[in-house]
């Protein structure tokens, strides 16, 4: 967890024209760097940047990362497996919690993909005047979210924001669209 953090904040603190060649504003590409922030539209600025790329098949993606950091590929092609080992344990144990076969869900999900999403939050010269993710919710099924050690993720818990505080070494999971649709259907 630690070198993912390290490498992601040596990437966000590259020279930009380093990070220069994956900047899109085009959605539809699968590895880009992009920014929230847009003056001329937002009247509460969102003030964060953004990396995101497919992590799953590795072998098959993992080309199309950032070459820099040199070690970048190697510490973020690691972390992505971890990663993806973990969500089909989480899968397997909630199917098991449902009184299901424990790959149930991970059948029903089909040939699910993975995305690497790392958001990165630069000082801000007003931070009254800036929030970093407007409130949304994941389209997934599962979100597996490593914070850091800066406080600012909120849930909604009985109608009323909650601020989620940060832990060392931890993760935070969070149930996505695709199983909530499950759920309502009742899996």
């Amino acid at each position: 967890m630690k070198s993912m953090m390290g490498i992601a904040k040596e990437f966000f603190e590259m020279p930009v024209k380093d990070r220069a060649c994956l900047y899109s504003e085009d959605t539809k590409q699968p590895v880009r760097l992009s920014t929230s922030f847009n003056i001329s539209e937002d009247k509460v600025l969102k003030w964060m940047d953004w990396l995101t790329h497919p992590c799953h098949p590795l072998e098959e993606v993992i080309g199309s990362w950032p070459e820099k950091p040199a070690t970048y590929r190697d510490i973020a092609g690691k972390y992505a497996l971890e990663v993806r080992a973990l969500i089909l344990r989480l899968l397997a144990a909630i199917s098991e919690a449902l009184g299901l076969d424990t790959d149930y869900l991970n059948k029903i999900l089909g040939n699910h993909t993975q995305v690497m999403n790392i958001n990165y939050y630069p000082s801000c010269p007003n931070p009254d005047l800036t929030i970093g993710a407007a409130s949304h919710s994941d389209a997934s099924a599962l979100t597996v979210l490593m914070q850091g050690d800066v406080s600012g993720l909120q849930v909604i818990k009985n109608g009323k924001w909650v601020s989620v505080e940060p832990i060392a070494n931890a993760f935070v999971v969070n149930l996505g669209d695709q199983l909530q649709v499950r759920k309502s259907e009742r899996i």
